[in-house]
């Protein structure tokens, strides 16, 4: 209903998406807002305490290979072909 928007993936990082307010109404209260924020928490503390975020960095010229994206049809995590360098 709230098409794309900024800041989408603050509830979900935070596990506020079940507050009954504005994480509800960003990203929803559901089973899979659960599979995402989960899997979103996950690789954001792999990231923050130096770990693999299971994706390569994005070079500063040419194109990746792929980028990671939360919340794709069937799975809260995937990895798809980067389209936004070409």
């Amino acid at each position: 209903r709230l098409g794309a928007i900024h800041t989408v993936e603050v509830p979900l990082v935070f596990g506020t998406y079940g507050d009954g307010d504005a994480g509800t109404r960003l990203a929803g209260d559901t089973l899979r807002a659960v599979a995402v924020s989960q899997a979103m928490q996950r690789t954001w503390a792999a990231f923050v305490n130096g770990e693999d975020p299971a994706w390569a960095a994005v070079p500063a010229s040419g194109a990746a290979p792929e980028v990671g994206t939360f919340g794709g049809a069937g799975d809260p995590f995937r990895k798809v072909p980067d389209c936004t360098r070409q």
